[in-house]
């Protein structure tokens, strides 16, 4: 192969069949723009004997073309000094050396900066052109304002789109790393919060500067706002919380009148614990830190940038956007949260996002109305090996979390989120199963907005069932009419659960006389006494008094067959002297002082028997005139006795007459 007269290189066919084609090249790398006459030369030796030797040779003419070869490094300074790190709020002069290898000039080159931020994504920062004559070098700049901490990949292309042509393309960009930090000490007026410092705000307040808490300090805000007033985008404030430092919202607010940078560095850590975080703040999680939210409104941006290591536990907390990224190493673990979003969770490289919902488990007794306390429940994983298991609360609840779903930047875990829950009531030796029911879902959809979505489930356990056994006694079961007796029972609940709201009925079946009496609760095991008092009323004779629990049969027991007792009390006939006004007559109607007169009372048995001897006593006011005694009064008779009176005074005079006064 020739360029013109100067040999390009040879190659070698060791055979060639008749009737074949062999295909041979080599590489040619013209050195000078123009026309040039390429020749091949085949058997230029003469080696081989042919037919023709006339067809050895063929030309053809090519027009190599004169252009530019452009190469770009990367260089930053500050001040004039090269440098690869620079404090926050730095002006950094991002310097592109753009180098021509070529043999034309290059006139209007186009240069671009990127910046690949925290988020990962790459953004346009500046551009500008340049003028590269051939071999010689060029240099343009930027001044970016460094005001976001972190390591962060700044790269510049030139002829990004290829409207100049060159030799070569793939050396057309390049990548510096610039590391931007945050030293407090160069930044007058910050209020930093270190070594063991623990300051407690419970009074809002407005700040302008930065604020540090670094070492072992704490920065705990009650109650209270926390409003960082910036003074411009180009000079941002920030909070940095590093080393052991711990930042504490309870019952607070943080907001910001322009974009606030949160940043959690180290094992930095951060409780929102009923708090919010405006929709002008970005929290970014790195290293090894934490944050713990629990009843929490986070309004704005949330990063976990490359090779964080970071946790978040959030509980009952609500993210009004999409997450920036979440990437490197980081964990979260969202349990019943909300994210204002549709398909929110996407993390990168290796973060990993667990969902978990919250199921709330009511195990009922056989009534049906009433959950049991201390029941043992179980949650299996139908497709996953989980499980959880814990025991009803008083109120006979249990509530649990329960993963949903398991999202990585592969995709989501799939099957999590199916359960079968069953349930188990221990009482005396014996255990009660509950009636099994189909799994539960709680299978997250990335196709609709996050919502919490906490789950209800009634495990009904119909074998633990209470059991009320009543005896029942009396305080005689002899009475006189109108004597009192008192009624007593121990209610005793031999079954497995509590009884509830247990209607006690007293009845005196002869008459239909009832009283209920309401006991609230009886635990298994336990009795409560209950004891009314019953008045001995006609017919004379025997009474069937009786107790029965639940008379309405509204409570479904064990055994229904023992919820009654009863006994059989006589009533006694008793006399009843009466007499009334009437029954009293004076004679004379006027008596005269110092005279005699009578005084006649008639006294009627109104009771169900006759009397033995009894007295009947005259006063004239609170003197005694006398006493007449009548021994007998059958029962519907009367009896008239009377004694004498000499009034001693004139006047009007108050005559009593008591009726077996002495009782």
């Amino acid at each position: 192969f020739y360029d013109g007269v100067a040999l390009i290189g040879r190659q070698t066919i060791s055979n060639l069949p008749r009737g074949t084609v062999g295909v041979v090249s080599v590489t040619w790398t013209p050195t000078v723009a123009g026309n040039h006459v390429i020749t091949v030369v085949v058997d230029e030796e003469g080696i081989v004997a042919e037919a023709d030797e006339n067809n050895n040779e063929a030309q053809k003419e090519v027009n190599v073309g004169a252009y530019p070869d452009l190469t770009i490094s990367l260089t930053f300074e500050v001040g004039g000094i090269p440098t690869n790190q620079v404090n926050f709020n730095t002006a950094v002069t991002v310097v592109a050396h753009v180098s021509n290898a070529g043999v034309t000039d290059v006139t209007g080159a186009v240069v671009k900066f990127y910046l690949t931020d925290i988020a990962s994504n790459r953004v346009l920062i500046g551009q500008t052109t340049v003028d590269v004559i051939a071999s010689s070098t060029s240099d343009v700049s930027i001044i970016y304002r460094a005001a976001v901490l972190g390591h962060f990949d700044i790269d510049a292309t030139v002829n990004e789109d290829g409207t100049i042509t060159e030799y070569v393309y793939t050396n057309n960009d390049a990548t510096s790393a610039l590391d931007v930090i945050f030293d407090p000490n160069e930044i007058s007026g910050d209020w930093v919060i270190d070594g063991n410092d623990v300051v407690v705000r419970s009074t809002s307040l407005t700040y302008q500067k930065n604020i540090t808490i670094e070492d072992n300090g704490r920065l705990e805000l009650i109650s209270c706002q926390l409003f960082m007033a910036q003074k411009s985008d180009s000079q941002p404030s920030i909070i940095v919380v590093r080393d052991h430092g711990t930042l504490v919202l309870e019952g607070a607010s943080l907001g910001s009148n322009l974009p606030l940078r949160i940043y959690l560095y180290d094992n930095a850590r951060l409780f929102l614990n009923g708090s919010s975080l405006s929709s002008s703040t970005i929290l970014i999680m790195k290293n090894s830190s934490s944050a713990f939210m629990n009843g929490a409104t986070v309004q704005g941006d949330l990063i976990a940038p490359s090779g964080s290591q970071a946790n978040l536990d959030a509980f009952n907390t609500s993210f009004s956007e999409r997450w920036a990224y979440f990437g490197g190493s980081a964990k979260a673990n969202l349990t019943g949260v909300s994210i204002g979003s549709v398909q929110p969770l996407s993390p990168s490289e290796d973060a990993v996002i667990t969902l978990y919902t919250w199921i709330e488990v009511s195990v009922w007794d056989g009534t049906g109305m009433h959950r049991i306390p201390n029941a043992q429940v179980q949650a299996e994983g139908v497709y996953k090996a989980v499980s959880y298991s814990g025991d009803t609360d008083e109120n006979g609840i249990w509530l649990f979390r329960a993963i949903s779903e398991v999202v990585t930047s592969t995709g989501r875990g799939y099957n999590y989120g199916y359960y079968d829950l069953t349930a188990v009531y221990s009482y005396g030796g014996d255990d009660y199963l509950a009636v099994a029911i189909d799994p539960v879902e709680i299978v997250y959809d990335p196709d609709v907005v996050l919502v919490r979505s906490d789950v209800k489930v009634d495990l009904d356990i119909p074998g633990a069932l209470p059991d009320i056994d009543p005896p029942f006694e009396v305080s005689n079961n002899t009475v006189y009419r109108g004597g009192p007796v008192a009624l007593n029972t121990a209610i005793n609940n031999i079954g497995v659960v509590t009884a509830y709201d247990i209607v006690v009925r007293f009845k005196d079946n002869t008459t239909g006389w009832y009283v209920d009496y309401l006991i609230e609760s009886i635990a298994p095991g336990s009795q409560v006494n209950v004891s009314v008092n019953w008045a001995a009323d006609y017919p004379l004779g025997d009474h069937t008094l009786s107790v029965m629990v639940d008379p309405l049969n509204l409570i479904p027991e064990l055994n229904e067959g023992n919820n009654y007792n009863s006994t059989v009390v006589t009533v006694l006939g008793v006399p009843d002297m009466a007499i009334q006004t009437a029954d009293i007559t004076v004679n004379p109607a006027s008596p005269i002082r110092d005279k005699n007169a009578s005084i006649t009372a008639s006294v009627r048995n109104i009771g169900d028997d006759a009397t033995s001897s009894f007295n009947v006593s005259f006063y004239d006011g609170v003197a005694l005139i006398g006493r007449q005694t009548i021994s007998n009064l059958p029962r519907g008779t009367v009896g008239v006795v009377s004694v004498t009176w000499t009034p001693t005074v004139a006047g009007n005079h108050v005559i009593t007459v008591v009726v077996d006064e002495e009782g």
